[in-house]
């Protein structure tokens, strides 16, 4: 049954925020959100590239999965809400971003700016570091290059 109607699946997990415009198909969303879900441990996912929030959703999901509105554990997502990375062009993508990750609010921390100059707001380790934001290898590599090292031992990076 799961496989036959992922779509289904998605929507019984993230009710409105399944249908967020995004580039990722609803089986990446699935497998994002089991990855997520297997990794969680300490309480903290970095998303880089949040653009309307669809990824970020199922990552402050899983959260609420664990009963982790602790006060503690955040999902840090990265982005300028520009649409920079994008090929559509730019746009603000800030509202609809906030708009999607309503029903989560108070695990997502949002910070705005380039991957490349950002300062967290926090140096503790995280479960999960999901990059999505800049497509070009360079970019990719970048990120790779600033964040997979901030994974806990045992974490994922992807």
């Amino acid at each position: 049954m799961r496989a036959a109607f992922p779509e289904k699946r998605l929507a019984n997990l993230l009710g409105e925020a399944a249908y967020v415009p995004t580039q990722t198909t609803v089986n990446e969303r699935l497998c994002l959100f089991e990855e997520a879900h297997r990794s969680r441990q300490v309480g903290r996912f970095l998303e880089i590239g949040s653009y309307l929030g669809a990824s970020t959703a199922i990552l402050a999901r899983v959260m609420y999965w664990h009963g982790k509105q602790d006060g503690k554990s955040r999902v840090y997502c990265v982005d300028t809400w520009a649409n920079d990375a994008m090929s559509e062009g730019k746009w603000d993508t800030w509202t609809r971003f906030q708009e999607t990750i309503a029903p989560w609010r108070e695990v997502v921390v949002p910070v705005r700016g380039l991957s490349t100059q950002v300062a967290l707001p926090t140096t503790e380790p995280f479960d999960l570091v999901f990059i999505d934001g800049d497509h070009s290898y360079q970019g990719c590599r970048a990120d790779v290059d600033r964040f997979a090292g901030l994974v806990r031992p045992g974490g994922r990076a992807g």
